[in-house]
């Protein structure tokens, strides 16, 4: 019995590279499918499983580029502005103030992204309650998961393009700019849902939009409780650390 021969790599870059000029590949359609709104849940609830990759492959992997890059750039600049107050440039006698602040800047990130990705599980049962098809736990989860999907694919957008401004490799942005970044961010993922809304459950723009904006606002208390919880608790523990 003769062994298989190993693939070279010659055939995997060629593998690759037909996967990626495919435009009719499933990785191309989950692409078009999370840029048009609600079409891959659609697809999902009437059983078209070729229309892109399951939810829960996408949902995971935007989850983890989401937690590699440090959640969102101005959560990241309200967390350095938090830990900045809480350890001075004399915090910590022998450590270096810069190093130290920075370890505890990237462990809130962690903690506010993980605390994030657990958002699902009641966004996703708000969107099954507010269908209007009554409840139904899985397609609202779905929905959620493409919701937070493009949530966090384009945090991870602001986050490359502001390190890049940061970099000095374009004019200097301003300071205050970053500040802006998470309304524009929850201006843009809210429309999506609005939109996702309708083609989902095929309802009129009144129906989409109240649904749409009551779960936005849910999805953005979370997001700032779960901050004020991850930064409180690193705050709490900073000022009773003794010396």
């Amino acid at each position: 019995m003769t062994e298989p021969s190993v693939p070279t790599l010659r055939a995997l870059a060629r593998e690759t590279w037909q996967e990626l000029t495919n435009l009719d590949s499933r990785g191309w359609r989950t692409l078009k499918g999370l840029v048009l709104p609600g079409r891959l849940t659609r697809a999902w609830i009437r059983g078209n499983r070729e229309e892109g990759y399951p939810p829960i492959r996408v949902y995971l992997l935007a989850s983890a580029l989401y937690f590699l890059l440090g959640t969102h750039p101005s959560l990241a600049a309200l967390t350095e502005e938090a830990v900045r107050e809480f350890v001075p440039d004399d915090a910590v006698s022998g450590l270096s103030a810069p190093a130290l602040r920075s370890t505890i800047e990237r462990q809130v990130a962690s903690w506010v992204a993980f605390l994030r990705f657990l958002t699902l599980i009641p966004v996703g049962l708000a969107m099954a309650a507010v269908a209007p098809s009554g409840p139904r736990v899985a397609p609202g989860l779905v929905l959620a998961m493409h919701y937070f999907t493009v949530a966090f694919l384009l945090s991870a957008l602001m986050s490359a393009g502001w390190w890049v401004a940061e970099s000095g490799l374009t004019p200097d942005p301003g300071a205050g700019v970053v500040a802006y970044l998470l309304p524009l961010e929850r201006v843009l993922v809210g429309a999506w849902l609005v939109l996702a809304m309708r083609h989902v459950h095929g309802l009129g723009w009144g129906g989409a939009l109240w649904r749409g904006v009551v779960i936005t606002l849910l999805d953005n208390f979370l997001l700032r409780f779960f901050f004020g919880f991850a930064a409180g608790g690193v705050g709490t523990f900073l000022t009773s650390w003794p010396g």
